[in-house]
């Protein structure tokens, strides 16, 4: 509830194939959008996952609270490498 709006969203397991340099940079280029990543993280560090105080890592949650925080968010995103 506490995180600003615009909200751009994913949800899903993270990991190694997320593009993190690219999350990165939409964040260094759009402070003003707070980037919300719910799931759990696998396969990776979490040291490896970019922070910026407009990056929202909230980690794992049940199915059932998923629809939830989709509602409040104004944009989903999928940000996997192309690879």
């Amino acid at each position: 509830a506490g995180i600003p709006r615009p909200r751009v969203g994913y949800f899903g397991v993270i990991d190694e194939r997320m593009d993190m340099a690219f999350l990165a940079r939409l964040a260094a280029l759009r402070p003003d959008v707070s980037f919300v990543m719910v799931g759990p993280i696998a396969k990776i560090a979490p040291g490896d996952c970019p922070s910026a105080p407009n990056i929202h890592w909230l980690g794992g949650r049940s199915y059932a609270e998923l629809p939830a925080y989709l509602h409040h968010w104004d944009v989903g995103l999928m940000p996997f490498a192309l690879n």
